[in-house]
């Protein structure tokens, strides 16, 4: 052996021990996380450390937890708390019912968080189980018929072990499994999901749950089983209250963030993004509609997503927090710069992105970047006639019009009534075009006196700054500018001509309709249960989605029509 090849033979003996010890000092457990038809025993092993200690509450396990002692039997309630009895708002609701307490049986877990122990200090890395246990989990995933009768009543010891490779859990859905210390979420001091210390009596819109940046961000143990029970990712990761006003409601929206110091700074969600995410929102139900069909937003998105905007893709999921039922969520993409960046493969620091509400404090804020681009952009606007076409084509140099006409158009059919004073984001590549975010279009569809009829074309063009419009002349000023040129206005009618045709037909839109909500439906009474809202299955939840989504979609084609030929003539009139 040459003495220049000694020092690599050295390494790799050194690499081998470590691997060696480390693979010594592992606690080994004899059952993985997942979804179990009888309760079990749980057993731990270590070879390398002298005690191994363990919780049941999702906290991380200390020196001064629970040693484990030969084995700990396992039936799916041992983390149960009552934390779905904590009061996560207040009376004054957004949802004008405030916080009440569940009814009937809630599904839950055993969270077993554990680590290896010498001479008081921890030398191995803390492993998180869940189990959820159950005889009634697995779907019946043959016909229910005398031939198949045997195999849809199994409920033998060796399913704990061995599951059919098509069977798929009662949800039919994805399952999180949030888990943390309790004081995280539900402490006066540290609790993002309650009022808690930070609640001002003269002010609604305050409290933990209202806070916000890193001091707000709380670590928590993340696990992702998919359908049929599988665990598909794990980690550690932050997470914070998401929203404006809904942070107001019992079920609290959730966004999330993907950090180095975590652990990992990507997480694999294809149905986001391809190649990872680093963030993403758990959406909760009311955060996706305007009433108490709860899917408007995803519904709308969903009928337009092959339109090509940049916009929110959608799973929905069950949750369980420290084992306990949280009841429907819906994972989505969270639309900023990130969101950006893994969709067009460029760094965050690529793009540009304002705040589309002209009524700001600073009018036009921005994201992230810079604003002053489209700050100039608008003062051109209030300054020059757009009907002059060399007017025009300036604007056209700085605004991918195309897109313009495709954002408007979806958002002028679906008549939402928050827009365009809210709910506008602006974006473009660093000394591109200027494109439009779509996102929270449940402000559409019918409800709260709104309705098929409506009339956006005129609400658009209103030059007044009234009460009772919904939109300041600052708000409406780019359309109603664009739509004194020829040439815009033509294209404008031909392509919204277009997209209703093209999208918009009822037999497309309600076949859409009856998809998502079956995805929702098989969960929604135990949703139902676990939040009371909607307060009840068939008579508001059912009915919502006939009366303001379905209603809406079967006459909004024709309605949204006439109003353009009303405008056109209207406008024809006025020349």
């Amino acid at each position: 052996m040459s003495r220049k090849s000694l020092p690599y033979l050295v390494l790799l003996v050194v690499i081998t021990l470590l691997i060696l010890d480390n693979e010594d000092s592992k606690v080994i457990s004899s059952h993985e996380s997942g979804f179990y038809l009888n309760p079990f025993k749980l057993v731990l092993t270590a070879a390398a450390c002298d005690t191994i200690r363990y919780t049941l509450d999702g906290s991380s396990p200390t020196n001064q937890s629970e040693i484990f002692q030969n084995q700990l039997m396992i039936t799916g309630k041992e983390s149960y708390d009552s934390l779905s009895f904590i009061n996560t708002t207040i009376s004054d609701s957004i949802a004008n019912f405030g916080w009440r307490e569940p009814i009937g049986l809630q599904d839950k877990a055993t969270i077993v968080k554990y680590a290896g122990f010498e001479n008081g200090s921890a030398i191995t890395n803390i492993t998180t189980l869940s189990f959820f246990v159950d005889n009634n989990w697995y779907y019946n995933v043959f016909p229910n018929t005398n031939k198949y009768k045997i195999l849809n009543k199994i409920n033998s010891k060796r399913l704990n072990k061995v599951f059919l490779e098509d069977s798929i859990t009662k949800y039919k859905l994805p399952v999180a499994s949030l888990s943390t210390d309790k004081e995280n979420l539900f402490s006066n001091e540290r609790g993002i999901f309650i009022a808690g210390d930070n609640f001002k009596t003269n002010n609604i819109n305050s409290g933990n749950y209202f806070e916000r940046g890193v001091d707000f961000e709380r670590e928590v143990y993340f696990q992702y089983f998919n359908h049929k029970g599988k665990i598909d990712f794990e980690l550690e990761i932050g997470m914070r209250i998401h929203g404006g006003i809904t942070r107001r409601n019992p079920q609290k929206s959730l966004k999330f963030y993907a950090r180095q110091e975590y652990g990992k700074n990507k997480i694999n969600l294809p149905f986001l993004a391809e190649n990872g995410v680093n963030r993403f929102i758990l959406e909760s139900m009311q955060e996706s509609g305007g009433g108490q069909a709860l899917i408007e937003d995803i519904v709308a998105q969903e009928i337009v997503k092959d339109i090509g905007l940049e916009q929110q893709n959608f799973q929905a999921v069950i949750v369980f927090v420290n084992g306990e039922y949280w009841g429907l969520h819906t994972i989505r993409d969270r639309i900023d710069e990130n969101y950006l960046s893994y969709k067009f493969n460029l760094h965050k620091d690529s793009f540009d992105i304002i705040d589309g509400n002209p009524s700001t404090v600073s009018a036009y804020e921005t994201i992230h970047g810079e604003n002053s681009d489209y700050i100039d952009l608008i003062s051109f606007v209030k300054d020059n006639d757009l009907s002059i076409d060399s007017n025009y084509l300036h604007i056209i140099s700085k605004i991918d019009i195309d897109n313009f006409i495709d954002y408007y158009s979806i958002e002028i059919f679906f008549a939402n009534h928050d827009w365009p004073i809210h709910n506008m984001k602006i974006w473009r590549k660093k000394n591109g075009k200027w494109r439009f975010l779509l996102y929270d279009l449940d402000g559409g569809f019918t409800g709260n006196k709104r309705d098929y009829t409506l009339d956006m074309f005129s609400r658009l063009s209103n030059e007044e700054n009234c009460g009772n419009c919904g939109n300041s002349p600052d708000a409406t000023l780019l359309y109603r500018s664009l739509m004194k040129n020829t040439k815009f206005n033509q294209k404008f009618i031909a392509r919204y001509n277009e997209i209703i045709r093209q999208y918009m037909n009822p037999d497309r839109t309600l076949a859409i309709v009856d998809s998502i909500t079956e995805i929702y439906h098989t969960n929604m009474q135990d949703h139902i249960n676990r939040w009371r809202y909607p307060w009840s299955l068939k008579g508001h939840w059912e009915r919502d989605i006939e009366k303001n989504i379905k209603e809406f979609l079967r006459n909004r084609e024709a309605h949204t029509l006439q109003n353009l030929n009303n405008y056109i003539k209207e406008n024809e009139h006025n020349d």
